[in-house]
């Protein structure tokens, strides 16, 4: 592994057993990735560097997990949309702790405006790409076979914003084993109602 790649991990892992982006030192990150800490800084110039680059690194690999755009063309509109819902499972259960990090440290850190910007337009960006999959690859098979309603840009990306949220929310639950099976049926589910066709 190189040795960026090796500081960005060990960054992530730090933060995660910390809980806050704002408790790892630059120190720490060194030991963890088995380095010196001069050699972080040849990689980087600050702690918010480090950061810019975890977050690109989580976003690209949320993106990798859940834009995947192959394996539906001989699939009809029902299997389709399980396989993109499944697709969605996977993505949101490797990222979802970090992710969380990341948002609560940006969220709470003012100086960090260059950070926002760039999540912000990382997050339209995986939007965008999100929006385009779920319409050639599983919105347009329902219309075709008269399965949902015709409607706009927007109401899609709300109806896949909830389907990312359920998710999210649902990796975060410590009282009751998550049951990957009914998760999975109760979103296929409210995404049939949100869409179907009267």
């Amino acid at each position: 592994m190189d040795k960026k790649k090796s500081i960005i991990l060990s960054f992530m892992e730090l933060a995660k057993e910390a809980g806050s982006m704002n408790e790892v030192t630059i120190k720490e990150v060194a030991i963890k990735a088995g380095i010196g800490k001069g050699t972080v800084y040849e990689y980087f110039s600050s702690k918010e560097e480090i950061i810019v680059s975890v977050i690109d690194f989580v976003i690209g690999m949320m993106m990798d997990l859940y834009l995947i755009d192959d394996g539906y063309e001989e699939l009809g509109f029902n299997d389709s949309l399980r396989k993109y819902i499944a697709n969605a499972y996977e993505a949101s259960k490797s990222v979802s702790q970090i992710m969380t990090l990341q948002h609560d440290q940006i969220a709470n850190n003012v100086k960090m405006q260059e950070i926002k910007d760039i999540v912000f337009k990382k997050i339209a960006d995986f939007q965008n790409q999100n929006l385009k999959i779920f319409k050639d690859n599983i919105y347009k098979k329902g219309l075709l076979e008269g399965l949902v309603f015709e409607t706009n840009d927007e109401y899609l990306r709300i109806v896949l914003r909830l389907i990312v949220r359920e998710f999210q929310d649902s990796t975060h639950m410590q009282d009751a084993p998550l049951d990957t099976e009914k998760l999975q049926d109760y979103l296929y589910d409210m995404t049939i109602k949100l869409l179907k066709a009267e």
